[in-house]
């Protein structure tokens, strides 16, 4: 009832006991903005379906959520697969289907597409003899392991048109593919969104039944 008065020593843990509870305080709010889900950071993968479109997706969610640190990396389905796994990436566009204990959503479709060059007139062909005109042509393919996911839709695909495929060579990504297209290399299916890799000199002819 008389007053109080600090002791030199408090006086000397005042300031820093302001700061303490100052960093509580943020450090709260911090893990409350994380729980929910508008802070921290976020490692996206994606693969070729993919190159359009998810850096768009990826501009509107930094539109809403400012304050998340986001990466995001080209790689193959199956990097992508490990990664998710690891706990490296928390996202990752690939095509479906995915194993167990991962799990996905459909998004969109993609339909499949044969890669030429121009000159060698192929539409025509494709129109009069149909998808047995795949089986007479030097197939270039992507590698199975840089997409498994597409290795198996084009495997798919061969096998519901009985189509034995003449397979010449394959690559490591879709820019090779698209210049081996170019210099005449032969033939490719891939994905439509391949087109953003085309050639001028390339054309991309949808495949029925896709």
């Amino acid at each position: 009832r008389h007053g109080a008065q600090m002791t030199p020593t408090a006086r000397l843990l005042l300031d820093r006991t302001r700061q303490l509870i100052c960093l509580a305080h943020e450090y709260r709010e911090y893990a409350l903005s994380v729980a929910r889900g508008t802070k921290g950071h976020l490692a996206i993968g994606f693969g070729i379906s993919g190159i359009k479109q998810v850096p768009e997706w990826v501009a509107e969610f930094r539109h809403h959520y400012p304050d998340i640190e986001i990466s995001l990396e080209d790689m193959p389905s199956r990097q992508q697969k490990e990664g998710l796994l690891s706990g490296q990436l928390q996202l990752a566009f690939i095509r479906l289907p995915v194993d167990p204990p991962l799990t996905g959503h459909s998004l969109r479709t993609e339909s499949l597409a044969l890669a030429a060059k121009k000159t060698t007139q192929i539409p025509g062909r494709l129109a009069e003899e149909g998808n047995n005109l795949l089986a007479t042509l030097p197939l270039l393919l992507l590698t199975p392991e840089r997409g498994t996911g597409l290795d198996r839709q084009v495997s798919r695909f061969l096998q519901f048109h009985r189509v034995t495929p003449n397979i010449v060579q394959r690559a490591g990504d879709i820019q090779t593919l698209m210049a081996l297209v170019e210099a005449d290399a032969g033939i490719a299916i891939v994905p439509r969104s391949a087109e953003w890799f085309a050639g001028d000199d390339v054309e991309l002819i949808p495949l029925n039944g896709t």
